[in-house]
């Protein structure tokens, strides 16, 4: 999961909506609930996504940005470093981190830092003059192995040219301490997870980050078995940069409502766009 069709066929047909009917009032705010300047959109046929066979429009922002592909991220040092997936990233000629703040969109480019392709993991780091870095990342990490029937929950941006760029929601819990074939890189979780949350958060109960969600089994075939990379994979790969990072420790989440939980870890868990040669 993860490298999906872009989020442009929806916003192509309100383009035009909105060109062809300035007063036109629903595609100027379906527009502006995603983030986007009607005159810094131009959509244009592009090539095929990774994932598909069919073919994709691909949006273009502000200084000819081509997006073709999505997935989730978050942020892991107040720096502005933030992991998702190797699938995510791979073949990338930009990559793009939108994040939600005061309410709006805000859109940062980004680099690669390290991938490490064998267990699909990418560290990338908001390379952009209108960043500033957080004060604080308000949650904590964790290399501890969850039980089976552990509780746990996942936040990501599924699908975003059909279900939106909300951040989606979905809980569950450690159904295996093992992926497929018993691989013990990975979890397998009953939380539902989809194209697009590749890269994403999971969370235990205290809104501790323990995985990352990455891939599924076909549903049609087996019903709803999905898995993420145990954070200590991570860990290992944060531990083999360059430059020493620091990971979040924050407890004060851990007492926090579900729903308070949420709206704190939304703010760091970032929709991944990406331009493709």
């Amino acid at each position: 999961y993860g490298v999906i069709k872009d989020l442009t066929e929806a916003i192509k047909w309100y383009k035009k909506a909105s060109e062809s009917d300035p007063n036109n009032e629903n595609a100027q705010n379906a527009l502006s609930r995603l983030g986007i300047k009607d005159e810094e959109v131009i959509v244009q046929d592009g090539p095929s996504s990774p994932d598909t066979s069919e073919t994709a429009s691909t949006q273009k922002v502000d200084d000819g940005i081509s997006i073709d592909a999505s997935g989730t991220g978050f942020v892991i040092d107040k720096r502005g470093f933030l992991a998702t997936n190797h699938h995510v990233t791979k073949g990338a000629r930009g990559i793009y981190v939108c994040l939600q703040k005061d309410g709006a969109w805000k859109s940062y480019n980004a680099i690669l830092v390290k991938n490490d392709p064998i267990n699909d993991l990418s560290i990338i780091r908001i390379d952009d003059p209108g960043f500033v870095q957080f004060t604080s990342l308000p949650y904590n990490f964790s290399i501890d192995i969850q039980d089976v029937a552990s509780d746990i929950f996942t936040l990501g941006y599924p699908q975003v040219h059909i279900m939106g760029t909300e951040v989606k929601y979905t809980a569950g819990s450690i159904n295996s301490k093992s992926g497929i074939q018993g691989d013990p890189t990975h979890y397998q979780i009953s939380a539902h997870i989809d194209h697009g949350n590749s890269g994403g958060p999971m969370f235990n109960s205290k809104g501790t980050i323990i995985g990352i969600t990455d891939s599924g089994l076909d549903k049609a075939e087996f019903g709803d078995v999905n898995y993420a990379i145990k954070s200590s994979y991570l860990k290992s790969l944060v531990d083999a940069l360059p430059v020493k990072l620091e990971l979040p420790h924050d407890n004060s989440i851990e007492k926090l409502s579900r729903v308070e939980q949420i709206k704190v870890l939304s703010k760091y868990t970032a929709l991944i766009l990406i331009d493709l040669p």
